[in-house]
């Protein structure tokens, strides 16, 4: 279904869908990794058309085209889409390019499982990732295009790119979509997962949690904070800890989304294409912090705690209530009118009779809460990460109303930082089974529980700064009960608090995260190429305040002054490496449109 700016115009963008193959899979039982395109593109807020190959006639629609799955092609539409490269435009590939290995200079030559990827310096995202980053699925290629990336197991070409005419081809040979799926979503829990090889995160606890079912590597994908100093061994598991651990220190899963966009605008831009697309957050607005509370304990003197330090530390938080409750009535009345926000924290531990993990007990906790509250409930997190399966809690949360989870984060002090690879709200999609389709619950992922307690502070410059990078979301936990226990967790709070807006992130609520994406994500914008500038066209159905439309413009100087032709300001910004317009501007309801023109 095309998702352009209206229903006259394309898109700047299109993706060729293999339909054909995606009936095939999932007849024989089989994810199809390559749909999760329309996410990585959704979160990016890219308008797109989808086509197929017997649109290949018409592509000249289109100057800039995803494949994230190449699919047969009869001699005549290799031909068509050869010309069209030839005539300028930008062709990105994603695995085997099969019958496009001739234009793409490179062929498939092996399937690879499970790898690591190193990546270069180079022009499409400037700096390299400083960690090899963990693919699952893919093929090695080997040809004449230009290297930018290789497995690291062999040094063969992962990433590659070849100028053909006036046009250009860019293959992923790294499967980027299982990647990302794997590293965000896991894999499906039914047992204890494999303790970390240096008794820094003993998982095998007879609990089944999300990080039963982590994808990255303790071995290849950890290392300690600078601030942290050196690992010591040999290492004690205890609760104050006695020493800091290796943290997933890379969001691997961010990285690979991180060089996709690269690739897309750097790919656009040659095309002479601009494209924009609507920034993670506001204008000035970098990143964002958010804390939670889990209510564990549900003591009124643990609520007063916490209440106390929120309120000195100015953070409203996320406040998830356990079940079964043992505040006072008053306790939740206080915490609704310090402005904190009511969710779920459902209880799968046997700690009453309901809380047990089924549907049935989700959804009678689920009442509880918003009777005890009396708030409408959005979010949820699960006591002690309890996760079963793979996509079914998911199921669960969207048939109930809940549209934003928080529970994919660390139980163990060595799985902290980004051991789900993301700092990002990512819509998860579910198994074959429900053919891969989204699911319309956020997931927004945890850096580290009760700081000082369960996790060094030398990690929070660390989480800080990565998620400055990646333009994401960081998420502390803290609990009542160990704030009000231990005056370090309580310092803890306030520091994280500091620290956060130091660097210019906000403090925001997981209702207020959930509402911010899931109305950035309905945005439409066009962009046009006019005399000495660009003009730019949004759709939205809801007012946007204070939003950052972002353009690729071909032949942008980073140096440019930019002047906006109504209210409104510009300027040059950075992401994912590369330099794009920036429009601040309260974006009314309906369709607007601003011209923006270049000067020094």
């Amino acid at each position: 279904m095309p998702t352009s700016t209206d229903d006259h115009s394309p898109a700047s963008v299109g993706v060729l869908f293999d339909a054909t193959r995606a009936e095939r899979d999932w007849a024989a039982g089989r994810n199809v990794w390559f749909g999760y395109v329309r996410e990585v593109l959704g979160h990016l807020a890219v308008s797109f058309d989808e086509l197929a190959a017997d649109d290949l006639a018409i592509i000249s629609d289109n100057r800039l085209l995803v494949v994230p799955s190449v699919p047969a092609l009869s001699a005549d539409q290799v031909e068509s889409l050869s010309g069209w490269v030839r005539d300028g435009g930008g062709l990105v590939l994603c695995g085997d390019p099969g019958p496009l290995a001739d234009l793409a200079g490179c062929a498939g030559s092996s399937a690879v499982e499970e790898g690591h990827v190193r990546v270069a310096a180079a022009e499409p995202w400037g700096p390299a990732p400083d960690v090899a980053l963990h693919a699952f699925g893919g093929v090695r290629l080997s040809g004449a295009a230009t290297t930018l990336a290789s497995w690291t197991d062999d040094d063969a070409a992962a990433i590659t790119t070849r100028s053909v005419g006036r046009g250009r081809v860019t293959v992923f040979g790294a499967d980027l979509w299982q990647s990302i799926v794997r590293v965000h979503q896991g894999w499906p829990v039914s047992e204890d997962g494999t303790p970390a090889f240096d008794g820094t995160a003993p998982v095998d606890d007879g609990i089944l949690k999300c990080d039963d079912g982590l994808a990255l590597s303790y071995e290849l994908d950890r290392a300690m904070a600078p601030a942290a100093g050196a690992f010591a061994e040999p290492f004690e598991y205890k609760s104050p800890i006695g020493a800091a651990s290796p943290t997933f220190h890379r969001p691997h899963g961010d990285l690979w989304r991180g060089l996709f966009a690269a690739v897309l605008f750097w790919t656009a831009e040659g095309a002479g294409q601009p494209v924009g697309w609507l920034s993670y957050w506001p204008y000035d607005v970098p990143a964002v912090a958010h804390m939670s509370h889990d209510s564990d304990g549900n003591t009124d003197e643990s609520a007063r705690a916490a209440l106390s330090v929120f309120a000195e530390a100015d953070v409203d938080v996320t406040w998830c209530f356990l079940h079964p409750g043992g505040y006072s009535d008053e306790i939740y009345g206080d915490v609704v009118a310090a402005g904190h926000e009511a969710a779920l924290h459902y209880n799968a531990m046997a700690e009453s009779d309901i809380a047990v993990w089924g549907e049935d007990y989700f959804v009678e906790q689920l009442e509880w809460v918003r009777a005890k509250s009396g708030q409408r409930i959005v979010s949820n997190k699960n006591h002690y990460t309890r996760w079963e399966g793979w996509h079914e809690f998911y199921l669960w949360c969207e048939r109930e109303g809940i549209e934003l989870d928080q529970t994919r984060g660390p139980s163990k002090q060595g799985n902290t930082g980004f051991s789900f690879g993301s700092c990002h709200l990512t819509f998860p999609i579910a198994d074959h089974t429900e053919r891969n389709r989204p699911i319309d619950v956020l997931s927004m992922p945890m850096l580290a529980q009760d700081l000082w307690l369960t996790c060094a502070e030398a990690n929070r410059s660390e989480f800080l700064s990565q998620t400055l990078a990646q333009h994401g979301v960081a998420h502390f936990l803290f609990h009542g009960w160990n704030i009000g226990r231990w005056p370090e967790v309580r310092q803890a709070v306030l520091d994280t608090a500091a620290a956060a807006r130091k660097v210019g992130m906000p403090w925001w609520t997981a209702a207020e995260v959930n509402a911010w994406e899931r109305g950035r994500r309905q945005v439409r914008i066009a962009s046009a190429l006019v005399d000495g500038g660009v003009s730019v066209t949004v759709f939205t159905p809801s007012a946007i305040a204070n939003a950052s439309v972002l353009v690729a413009v071909p032949g942008l100087d980073p140096s440019a002054a930019v002047k906006v032709s109504s209210d409104g300001q510009a300027r040059v910004a950075q992401r994912h490496g590369r330099s794009f317009v920036e429009l601040g501007v309260d974006l009314p309801s309906g369709v607007s449109t601003w011209e923006l023109s270049f000067g020094q």
